[in-house]
């Protein structure tokens, strides 16, 4: 990987075949002194599917894959842990 990739963690919203969306969550202050939480909704790309629901992952930017994807899975760094319903 080059030095000037984007890296950005967040939360997987949604999965598909092949991609994700991945929510990222931005906070900043205000000119109050409050702070704003953003949320951003990102199109990834996952190739391998390793992905699910819930799981916190780290993506990088990469060429434009389709319209609205162009971010890749990089790693997965928190798995989503089974519920008690079985």
């Amino acid at each position: 990987m080059s030095d000037n990739v984007n890296t950005v963690i967040g939360l997987v919203k949604s999965v598909t075949p092949k991609s994700l969306v991945v929510a990222v969550v931005n906070k900043k202050k205000n000119m109050l002194g409050k702070y704003v939480t953003t949320t951003t909704k990102i199109h990834v790309h996952d190739e391998d599917c390793v992905a699910v629901v819930g799981d916190e992952v780290e993506v990088v930017s990469s060429r434009p894959i389709s319209k609205q994807k162009c971010w890749m899975l990089h790693r997965v760094i928190k798995k989503q842990t089974t519920s008690g319903k079985e």
